[in-house]
């Protein structure tokens, strides 16, 4: 649990103004005695004397003064700390890896308030063993366990759900974030005008844009030209925009990667979070979908950067892109079924399973 408290000024600034004007030496007493025997000066009987002489009436004026510290030399008041929002991060596992660690080691060391909610979906005993005693350890982690691969999508909705946050950050397991991530994300979330969701550059290991990290929303039109190819010649149909020039501020985009998406959770709930239909990928895409559809603004911020390992799960490759390929079916089904042709969805989910049988057999990845 974590607490922001403003530190309690201890005693009286003041206080060395009251202590008691004994403390010294023996003369310090001596001629504190003799003042106070003397306390009309030879200045008072003179001035009192010269206004009797001018017919003035004659007064007395008692003065206590207190005179405050200097303040060139007085230390200064502590600043009272300003109360920062939490975000949880959500952080789904199945087989990740060592990497996992370099990513809850980046979490924790953000700037800002952080919660972390590690959702174990499968990972080796040791692995686990390992999450429960940095949970048991570090009251800002929470680790959830033992209900099997649920998938990504209900994984995440299962984190949310056990979460605490203002902001939520749902982050790839292999993913790590640099120390001023939350900072620059919460200086960014107070311009914007809610609902908002806010995607990172996303670095490959070699420090090149990832390929997602900024995309076009997925339409039937921007399946066809990405499968086939076709970008060359249609490049204002491009699904993914991580080849363009890099704005210089945070920039309205129509999707972004599931890898790394910053999101209030008003705003995340919404929409109902994830669908839980989705088993592995394809459900960030959803989720931009009816997020848009539902009035939200969804930005990419060159300024929060992200390394992605990518491709540290053990998952098999057949088990990855045959869910991959559901996905995509599911996600036309969805959101196209009223708007495109029946025949053209039907061609659309045979291209789709043609890319899944080519995929395995020539090894290239299409979409």
């Amino acid at each position: 649990m974590i607490r922001s408290a403003i530190p309690e000024r201890i005693g009286n600034p003041y206080n060395f103004l009251e202590q008691d004007t004994r403390k010294g030496s023996r003369s310090g007493k001596l001629n504190k005695k003799h003042s106070q025997s003397n306390s009309r000066s030879l200045d008072t009987i003179l001035t009192e004397g010269l206004r009797r002489l001018l017919g003035l009436p004659v007064f007395t004026l008692h003065c206590n003064l207190r005179f405050a510290p200097n303040p060139l030399t007085r230390e200064a008041d502590p600043l009272p700390i300003i109360s920062q929002p939490l975000t949880s991060v959500i952080l789904v596992t199945y087989y990740t890896g060592a990497s996992l660690f370099h990513a809850i080691e980046s979490i924790l060391k953000q700037q800002a308030p952080v919660e972390l909610v590690i959702v174990d979906n499968g990972n080796p005993e040791a692995i686990v063993t390992h999450m429960q005693a940095m949970a048991s350890a570090d009251p800002r982690i929470t680790l959830l366990t033992g209900h099997g691969n649920v998938g990504f999508g209900r994984g995440n909705n299962l984190g949310v759900k056990a979460s605490h946050g203002d902001y939520l950050i749902i982050l790839n397991p292999d993913c790590e974030l640099r120390n001023d991530t939350l900072a620059i994300l919460h200086q960014q979330a107070t311009k914007l005008v809610s609902p908002f969701m806010i995607g990172a550059r996303i670095l490959n290991e070699d420090g090149s844009d990832q390929r997602g990290c900024r995309r076009e929303l997925l339409t039937p039109t921007t399946a066809f030209i990405e499968a086939l190819h076709l970008s060359r010649f249609f490049p204002h149909l491009r699904l993914n925009r991580h080849q363009d020039a890099l704005p210089s501020a945070i920039t309205p985009i129509p999707a972004i990667s599931g890898a790394f998406m910053f999101i209030s959770r008003p705003d995340f709930d919404r929409i109902a979070g994830f669908d839980e239909e989705y088993f592995l990928h394809v459900e960030d895409l959803d989720f931009c979908f009816r997020f848009r559809k539902a009035g939200g603004e969804i930005y990419f911020s060159p300024d929060v950067v992200v390394t992605h390992i990518g491709g540290t799960s053990e998952s098999p490759s057949d088990f990855v892109e045959r869910h991959k390929t559901k996905g995509f079916i599911r996600y036309f089904r969805q959101n196209f079924a009223e708007s495109t042709p029946f025949m053209l969805l039907c061609l659309l989910e045979i291209a789709i399973w043609m890319r899944y049988f080519l995929q395995r057999r020539l090894g290239r990845r299409f979409l």
